[in-house]
């Protein structure tokens, strides 16, 4: 997930409305998997664990809101 600033994603424009997501997209319908069918879908190997900090927020370490994702790639 690539996104310099959260207002870049869909969903956040769209307060979540599915119906205005799906208009915006001009598609006949979106579905949502959810976290935890994700991960079980995907392999774990070796006991590792994935990384969904972008999927809940929830952070491994703190993360400054003031933090741009540009500064920290230059």
């Amino acid at each position: 997930m690539d996104f310099p600033r959260k207002e870049e994603l869909i969903a956040v424009r769209c307060n979540g409305d599915v119906e205005t997501i799906r208009k915006e997209l001009d598609v006949d319908s979106i579905h949502y998997l959810s976290l935890e069918k994700m991960l079980e879908v995907v392999p774990q190997t070796g006991g590792k664990n994935y990384c969904t900090a972008c999927f809940g927020g929830k952070y491994p370490t703190t993360v400054e809101s003031t933090t741009d994702k540009n500064g920290l790639e230059s």
